[in-house]
This record gives C-alpha cells, structure tokens and sequence, in this order.
C-alpha cells in the first residue's frame, strides 16, 4: 500500500499535468469561438452572447456549433415574438396593435424557418440552411421596415429586428465553418 506521503505526490503530478492540459483546451475553444465572432459585423456583442452560453458549446464539431448557434436564435427570436405580441395585445393603438400583430406573424414565420434551419442540421441536410436563414432575415426586415425612424415604436420592435439580425450573422459564420468536404458529400 502506498504511503500518504506517495499518494499525496501522485495527486501532484497528476494535477501538474491535468491543468495545462484542460487550459490549453480551454484557451484553443476561446480562440475558436473567437474567430467566428471576427466574422461577424459585431463580434464583441457576438464573444457576449457565445460567452453567457459556453457551457453549451462542443467546439470540436463545427456543425455541433453551427447548432448551438441556430438553438440560441431560435430562443431569441422567440423571446422577441413574446414581446412583440403582448406589445400588440397591450396597445391601446389601432395603428399600433396593427403594426404590431404584422411583425409578430413575421417573427412566428422566423421561428418556424430556424426550427427548420435546426431539423435540417439534425439530419445532415446542411446545404438548405442557408435558405432558411435568408427565410428569417427577410421576414424580419419586414418587420423592420415596419416600423421606419420616422415611425412610433414603443415596443421597439425595430431594435428588436436589428438584435435577431446578429442572430443571423452569427449562424452564418457557424455554417460557413462545417468543413467543404461535409457539405460536398450531402449535395
């Protein structure tokens, strides 16, 4: 039987070798998801969002990532649907509560494209994905142009169209990193 003093070493060298090792894994991960955010148009709101959501990301699989990706917009868009129709059920407007219901069929009809977006990932369809997110992005700038500068926009749904676009801009750099040969065995 080993000593303590012997076991105590073990754990030691053990614990030397084992933490640089998960830092380095740690530190290539960050520099990956890094990477993707420079792709964007807003990549130190893009590191933020991908930060608050780390723990859900598997940085070894780049299609892995591309889904995490598509999950977190859905949850957004989703999120902003809910605002967007209580804005609409809450305005006392005509104008508005119009204005309003618009933008959220817009947005149901944009998270029925990513819940697309995400079933076509999960059956390694990539290639019609990007179709998807063309689907989404065109259905919010409608909602978008809805409401102008020059329009009354409490809610704020046209802020709210501009945040789902990093959304998109996110997934497209996600995509654009699945390695060519994936995308040209499923064509």
């Amino acid at each position: 039987m080993a000593s303590h003093a012997q076991k105590i070493i073990l754990l030691a060298l053990i614990l030397a070798i084992a933490v640089p090792i998960s830092k380095c894994g740690e530190e290539e991960s960050s520099r990956r998801l890094e990477d993707l955010c420079s792709e964007t148009n807003r990549s130190s709101k893009c590191r933020n969002i991908l930060k608050s959501n780390w723990n859900r990301f598997n940085l070894s699989d780049d299609r892995a990532v591309a889904g995490v990706v598509v999950a977190l917009a859905i949850a957004k868009s989703e999120e902003i649907y809910d605002e967007i129709y209580r804005h609409h059920l809450d305005s006392g407007d005509e104008w508005l509560k119009s204005k309003y219901l618009s933008c959220a069929i817009n947005f149901y009809d944009a998270n029925c494209n990513l819940e697309m977006a995400r079933r076509t990932l999960d059956f390694d369809e990539f290639p019609d994905i990007s179709d998807d997110v063309d689907d989404v992005e065109e259905k919010v700038m409608s909602c978008r142009r809805e409401f102008r500068e020059e329009s009354l926009d409490p809610g704020r749904a046209g802020d709210s169209s501009e945040e789902i676009g990093l959304y998109l801009e996110m997934i497209r750099a996600a995509v654009g990193r699945v390695p060519k040969e994936e995308e040209e065995a499923l064509i």
